[in-house]
């Protein structure tokens, strides 16, 4: 619990990032890093899925005291 409690921000913060068209393992510490250049973006259903499971784990890290996770559901 206390690696989720720790990496909330980081986790929901890759999250909007590829939810935005960010390529999943791109989002490095708060900025992107082109890892596979020319490989494309996220499938449209990823991305809406994505939404979804964030309100799941906002609602999970809130639950375990994590500040501030709203800001990632916008």
């Amino acid at each position: 619990m206390g690696h989720f409690y720790s990496r909330a921000h980081d986790i929901l913060g890759s999250c909007k990032a590829y939810t935005e068209g960010v390529q999943v393992g791109c989002f490095v510490k708060g900025g992107v890093e082109n890892v596979n250049k020319g490989k494309g973006n996220c499938s449209s259903k990823f991305k809406a899925d994505l939404v979804e499971y964030v309100k799941i784990l906002v609602k999970e890290f809130e639950r375990i005291g994590v500040k501030e996770c709203e800001k990632f559901t916008a």
